[in-house]
């Protein structure tokens, strides 16, 4: 009878043991998730703005939604880093991540007759070509970069109705990023 107990008593432990390990390895892959990275950096760049502890939700998300727990962690990990004095440097340094942009050209005269994948190395390669096709913007580790940021490296004035590289990533990207 002691055995059966003993039994149960140890499978329990190992289900147990084995819920925390999946928990663990769950919350490792939300912060490389998308979801996270740019709410952390939402979050850094609300405090680093002079937003207040605990109102990164509101500056990032609206009233249009509860934050999800991805983004909540996210929140709490980039106050956590703000306040140790990381995420500012952390948000200095990857001020502008961009590396390289992506695009699929399917040899129409819009894309030039170009077909294939199109890689742009430069943000002014990419600016005329924004605004009316789904270009895929990624840091020097491959990672996807939020439209968040993206969004910022744009603004409207530029040839022919196209959109221009903006002031801010003039400023926060280096001249090799920019290009011309």
């Amino acid at each position: 009878m002691n055995s059966k107990i003993s039994i149960t008593v140890l499978l329990g432990i190992a289900t147990l043991s084995l819920c925390a390990i999946s928990s663990s390895v769950q919350a490792k892959n939300q912060t490389n998730s998308p979801e996270y990275k740019e709410a952390y950096q939402c979050a850094i760049e609300n405090l680093r703005d002079g937003g207040e502890p605990g109102s990164a939700a509101g500056f990032c998300v609206g009233n249009s939604r509860d934050p999800s727990k991805t983004e909540e962690q996210a929140y709490a990990d980039a106050e956590r880093d703000f306040k140790a004095g990381k995420g500012s440097a952390a948000a200095t340094a990857s001020a502008c991540p961009f590396a390289y942009a992506t695009y699929e050209a399917n040899g129409s005269r819009s894309d030039d007759f170009q077909e294939g994948l199109l890689t742009f190395k430069t943000l002014s390669e990419i600016a005329p070509w924004m605004g009316s096709r789904d270009i895929n913007f990624f840091d020097s580790a491959g990672q996807p970069i939020p439209a968040t940021t993206v969004n910022q490296w744009f603004s409207p004035g530029g040839k022919y109705g196209h959109l221009k590289v903006s002031n801010a990533a003039r400023k926060a990207c280096s001249k090799q990023q920019v290009g011309k």
